[in-house]
């Protein structure tokens, strides 16, 4: 996953999602990952300020793939199974969603835009085209 393509609230999971279906919610980012901390023993009072870490780095964690399930939980709405694709609305009609097993396909105000197969990138298109952010029940 490349950090630049999270932000703050941003829904991810770690390397083991396919086993114990963890969702993490990005709180804070660096280059290095997610969910910072400061790291202190005590026995330099000096550093603890400039050794931060994170609780997940950027190479364990991973994108939640969008599903039927997952987009009905963000308030979409299938319209239609064709050909091994599941067709998605929003209540809003500004966003249309098309899976199928090879590509995912989603449309804002009728600007197509691929490669958004992943939630984080949902959101992030979301809140761009609509100013709002994504809810997921």
């Amino acid at each position: 996953m490349d950090v630049k393509e999270l932000r703050i609230g941003n829904l991810v999971t770690d390397e083991y999602y396919e086993h114990f279906n963890t969702l993490i919610t990005v709180e804070s980012i660096s280059e290095k990952g997610i969910n910072l901390r400061i790291e202190d023993d005590g026995n330099y009072p000096e550093c603890a300020k400039t050794w931060i870490e994170p609780d997940d780095r950027i190479d364990k964690l991973r994108g939640i793939p969008l599903s039927d399930e997952l987009l009905e939980k963000t308030g979409a709405h299938k319209i239609k199974h064709i050909h091994g694709y599941s067709f998605f609305s929003f209540h809003n009609r500004k966003c249309n969603v098309a899976l199928d097993i090879y590509e995912t396909r989603t449309e804002f105000n009728g600007r197509t835009i691929k490669h958004i197969e992943f939630l984080h990138q949902l959101q992030n298109a979301w809140s761009i085209i609509t100013g709002k952010e994504l809810e997921i029940k």
